[in-house]
C-alpha cells in the first residue's frame, strides 16, 4: 500500500507498506497452476475408454473464466498441470485439449501443459515454475504444497478434510469457475 500523508507546514511524506502480502501483490507475477481432472474436465480420466473425446466434457464456465484470467494475468502465466499415470492417458489428455480447443480459446501456450506421473510431482513442478497459486480438486494433491502457495480447492470431497485437517486454514474452497474467476479478478 502506498499512502501519502500531509504533515504540518504542507510537507508530504510517502509511507510504503511492504508487508509480505503487498510485496507479493506489487512485485510478483501471479502464476497459476490448474489441474485437468475434476477442475477443467467434468469427468475422471480413467473413464475415457473410447475415441469419442467429447464424452469428457469441460466444466461449465471454465473457458470463459480462463479467458478473463488470461487477459488479466497473461496466458503465459497460466499452466495446466495434470497427473496422468500412463503415457496412453497422457496422449488422450493432449487429444482432449485439442478436441475442445482449450489452448486456442484461452491462448495458453502448449509449453504450459505439463503432465506428471505422481501427485507430489505437481508441487515440485509448481516450485520450479514459481507458481503463486494452484487449483486442484484433490486435497491429497494440495497437501504436498508448501505454505508459499495460495491453494484453491475446486469442489473438494469434504470428507477429505478429516484426512488433511491442517489444510482447512490454508485453502480457499470454490465450487464453480465463476467463483474462480471472481477470486482472481478481486486479487
Amino acid at each position: 500500500m502506498i499512502q501519502l500523508t500531509r504533515e504540518r507546514l504542507g510537507e508530504y511524506n510517502l509511507v510504503l507498506d511492504f508487508s509480505i502480502f503487498n510485496f507479493q501483490k506489487i512485485f510478483m507475477t501471479t502464476k497459476i497452476g490448474i489441474d485437468i481432472d475434476g477442475v477443467l474436465a467434468n469427468d475422471k480420466l480413467v473413464h475415457i475408454k473410447t475415441n469419442n473425446y467429447s464424452i469428457f466434457s469441460i466444466m461449465d464456465g471454465a473457458i470463459e473464466s480462463l479467458k478473463k484470467i488470461s487477459e488479466l494475468y497473461g496466458a503465459e502465466n497460466i499452466y495446466i498441470i495434470s497427473c496422468v499415470p500412463t503415457n496412453q492417458l497422457s496422449f488422450i489428455v493432449g487429444i482432449w485439449l485439442e478436441f475442445h480447443q482449450i489452448l486456442q480459446k484461452t491462448m495458453i501456450p502448449l509449453d504450459n501443459v505439463i503432465i506428471c506421473a505422481q501427485y507430489k510431482d505437481k508441487s515440485e513442478i509448481a516450485e520450479k515454475l514459481n507458481l503463486t497459486h494452484m487449483i486442484d480438486n484433490k486435497l491429497q494433491v494440495l497437501n504436498y504444497f508448501s505454505k508459499n502457495f495460495s491453494l484453491i480447492a475446486f469442489n473438494p470431497e469434504m470428507g477429505d478434510f478429516k484426512k488433511y485437517p491442517e489444510l482447512a486454514s490454508r485453502i480457499v474452497i470454490v465450487n464453480s469457475w465463476s467463483e474462480i474467476s471472481n477470486y482472481f479478478l478481486d486479487l
